[in-house]
């Protein structure tokens, strides 16, 4: 019970070795609260709302615009590759051999790689601003932003924009109804198309009371920082799909396993090694880096569907300090964590921001 998320808890806390204590409780639960939030970035989500027709026509505008640098940057690669096969073809008609290496070595490294991608990345664009434009709407958080939450990459993406009202607590924004992108972030659009994960997660029940720790879970002396609480069956429901979820990834340990393993008998076989001893050097490697990667993803999944049974999580409530002595985040918000997994479950009342968001 000393440790959460891997790392000790005991560290990251430093006043619940020392200095005053009060033991400030987490809020009840409203009766009406619902069993299932979505949030983004500690916004409630308010509703959608359907495009203005000024809205319509600049996304229509940015469609058509986004289509067209990628239909030019295509026809300019595709006209390259023909010129280079022509000058492949024909190498003896170019009396310099300097305008070889100039017309066709140095773009293939260059200039060739980067008007793909950013083909590739209009065309994203123009695609998904047409599905925004058919379906026609806007998903609207408004509220509170939960800048306490660490664990919510979505609030650092906002930020970073300048778009945040400085000195007011309630902020507004939109995500586009297809891939969540931003349309606006109180009223004004962002300089560069970004896409956020909005949190979807369970609530507690609606009356969750708290309880304090039985003395085999931890030390007396910490036992005055911590509580727990139970779980509700839409939360263990939740921890059961997110092991799931992180059961399916050994598929993909598995694939990048085989996919080095490859490279690796790619790389043995011109050295002069017999093949079957490159085969074999490959296969060991890649059995024990890959059987390693897969019993640790499995040993997790095991931790986490274990929060699942046991049913509990731990709270870790905020304590006062002396005045004039320095406060971190975790000094001011209450923590909740699965006691087995070590994944932050809740922060100040709200889900964590890392649930739900693939």
């Amino acid at each position: 019970m000393a440790q959460y998320c891997g790392r000790d808890i005991f560290s990251d806390f430093p006043h619940l070795r020392k200095g005053h204590r009060q033991r400030i409780s987490i809020r009840n639960m409203d009766e009406n609260y619902p069993k299932r939030v979505q949030l983004c970035a500690g916004l409630p989500h308010v509703g959608d709302r359907e495009l203005a027709e000024t809205e319509r026509a600049e996304l229509l505008s940015e469609a058509r615009k986004n289509m067209r640098r990628f239909s030019l940057l295509i026809s300019a690669v595709v006209f390259y590759i023909v010129i280079m096969f022509f000058i492949a073809w024909n190498p003896y008609q170019l009396y310099l051999h300097g305008l070889f290496v100039l017309l066709m070595i140095l773009p293939l490294f260059s200039a060739v790689p980067f008007a793909i991608l950013i083909g590739c990345d209009s065309y994203d664009k123009a695609r998904m601003l047409q599905k925004v434009l058919k379906d026609g709407t806007v998903h609207c958080y408004e509220g509170s932003l939960h800048a306490g939450d660490w664990t919510d990459r979505n609030i650092q993406i906002l930020q970073a924009t300048n778009l945040l009202l400085p000195d007011s607590p309630w902020q507004a924004v939109e995500l586009f109804s297809a891939h969540n992108y931003i349309f606006k972030i109180n009223g004004v659009r962002p300089k560069i198309l970004q896409k956020l994960c909005p949190t979807s997660a369970s609530m507690p029940e609606p009356v969750a009371p708290y309880f304090a720790l039985p003395a085999a879970w931890i030390e007396p002396e910490f036992s005055q920082a911590f509580e727990r609480r139970r779980l509700s069956p839409e939360e263990s429901s939740e921890i059961v799909s997110y092991a799931k979820g992180m059961r399916y990834r050994i598929i993909l340990i598995l694939f990048f396993t085989f996919l080095g393993t490859q490279i690796l008998l790619a790389v043995l076989l011109p050295t002069g090694l017999p093949p079957a001893s490159c085969l074999r050097i490959a296969a060991i490697t890649g059995l024990v880096i890959g059987g390693l990667l897969v019993v640790r993803q499995e040993l997790r999944v095991r931790r986490v569907l274990k929060d699942a049974e046991f049913g509990w999580a731990i709270a870790h409530l905020p304590l006062e300090k002396a005045q004039g002595e320095e406060k971190k985040i975790e000094d001011t918000v209450a923590v909740e964590f699965l006691p087995e997994s070590r994944l932050i479950w809740r922060i100040d009342e709200k889900p964590a921001g890392w649930r739900g968001q693939g």
